[in-house]
């Protein structure tokens, strides 16, 4: 089932993927291509399930790219638009930009462009129903945290960010997808920031930034490098045959 609560979400989709361009570097991450279908096609899928209506993709690097395969879109349960930066934003201001443009008020779900999920985000909601914070995390627990930054949670609150170490060991991760009020974004300027450096800092310190952990391991993949690539091409190939 579909949530109620939620009807928008962003799709960070400007980055210029430099760490991919040795096995994607004709088109951007979000239209690199997964078993046959661009990378997007699957975010795309989860998000109709999660009871989304209307995406709006944040673009820059080779957005006339994205802006042909929307035109091509013919799913009429979910529409897409995408909001264009002129220069890049940032994923702080690429939020803010798509926000105001598109006057979008309550709560949004913002995803990162090159990340996938299986996971409901149904639980996530009715966690969040009873909460007053205007900021949400969704985090995971992974094996092997070597190229990941991770988190420190207390509470139901992240308290504090660590940076990659590049050491292998078990932690908890931003998942890279987020349930933010569009109050948040109300008074900052259409110029580039951080959401991770600069917002979530600051919630952290004012102890409004939620954190919800999924058990499920297996419910996030990226594809920010050539390896998570080729793993995450594998992992929908084995989806498909069962």
């Amino acid at each position: 089932m579909g949530n109620l609560l939620i009807t928008e979400a962003i799709i960070l989709a400007g980055g210029f993927g430099t760490r991919l361009q040795p096995v994607v570097s004709d088109r951007p991450k979000a239209l690199a291509d997964i078993a046959g279908k661009p990378f997007i096609e699957y975010q795309l899928e989860w998000l109709g399930m999660q009871g989304i209506k209307n995406v709006t993709l944040a673009t820059h690097h080779m957005a006339d790219q994205l802006q042909v395969f929307i035109k091509q879109w013919s799913n009429t349960n979910l529409n897409i638009d995408s909001i264009y930066e002129k220069e890049p934003l940032g994923t702080g201001g690429a939020i803010t930009n798509v926000i105001k443009k598109k006057m979008i008020t309550g709560r949004v779900l913002v995803i990162n462009g090159d990340t996938l999920f299986y996971f409901s985000i149904d639980p996530v909601l009715q966690f969040m129903r009873k909460m007053k914070e205007p900021a949400m995390l969704i985090a995971t627990a992974l094996d092997n945290v070597s190229r990941f930054g991770t988190i420190v949670i207390e509470k139901n609150h992240v308290i504090s960010f660590k940076q990659a170490t590049g050491e292998n060991g078990a932690g908890i991760v931003n998942g890279g997808a987020y349930i933010l009020d569009s109050s948040l974004f109300s008074c900052e300027k259409n110029q580039p920031f951080s959401l991770e450096y600069e917002l979530f800092p600051k919630l952290v310190k004012e102890r409004k930034l939620l954190a919800y952990v999924m058990n499920d391991t297996k419910g996030f993949f990226d594809i920010g490098t050539p390896e998570a690539y080729k793993q995450i091409c594998s992992t929908v190939i084995k989806r498909k045959s069962k």
